[in-house]
Protein backbone atom coordinates (compact mmCIF):
# COMPACT_ATOMS: atom_id res chain seq x y z
CA UNK A 1 0.00 0.00 0.00
CA UNK A 2 1.17 3.40 -1.35
CA UNK A 3 1.41 6.57 1.01
CA UNK A 4 0.40 9.59 -0.42
CA UNK A 5 2.77 12.20 1.52
CA UNK A 6 0.57 15.15 -0.14
CA UNK A 7 -1.91 14.04 2.71
CA UNK A 8 0.27 14.76 5.22
CA UNK A 9 1.21 18.01 4.04
CA UNK A 10 -0.17 20.98 5.83
CA UNK A 11 -3.34 22.62 4.11
CA UNK A 12 -2.85 26.29 2.98
CA UNK A 13 -5.34 28.72 1.14
CA UNK A 14 -4.97 28.94 -2.32
CA UNK A 15 -3.57 32.61 -1.23
CA UNK A 16 -1.05 31.55 1.28
CA UNK A 17 0.65 29.89 -1.54
CA UNK A 18 -0.01 32.16 -4.57
CA UNK A 19 2.19 34.33 -1.91
CA UNK A 20 4.73 31.56 -1.08
CA UNK A 21 4.63 31.58 -5.15
CA UNK A 22 5.42 35.25 -5.64
CA UNK A 23 8.12 35.02 -2.84
CA UNK A 24 9.64 31.72 -4.91
CA UNK A 25 9.31 34.13 -8.09
CA UNK A 26 11.47 36.93 -6.34
CA UNK A 27 14.28 35.00 -5.16
CA UNK A 28 14.45 33.41 -8.41
CA UNK A 29 14.44 36.69 -10.18
CA UNK A 30 17.36 37.92 -8.22
CA UNK A 31 19.55 34.44 -8.77
CA UNK A 32 19.07 35.25 -12.44
CA UNK A 33 19.86 38.99 -11.73
CA UNK A 34 23.21 38.05 -10.00
CA UNK A 35 24.15 34.75 -12.44
CA UNK A 36 23.29 37.21 -15.67
CA UNK A 37 25.59 39.91 -13.98
CA UNK A 38 28.63 37.93 -13.47
CA UNK A 39 28.81 36.49 -16.83
CA UNK A 40 28.79 40.10 -18.25
CA UNK A 41 31.71 39.75 -15.78
CA UNK A 42 33.14 37.57 -17.18
CA UNK A 43 32.54 37.71 -21.04
CA UNK A 44 34.25 41.35 -20.82
CA UNK A 45 37.32 39.87 -18.70
CA UNK A 46 37.68 37.50 -21.82
CA UNK A 47 37.38 40.56 -24.35
CA UNK A 48 40.21 42.13 -22.66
Amino acid sequence: MSTDTASFAPRVSPKERLDELFVEIGELTGQRNAIDGRLVEIVAEIDR
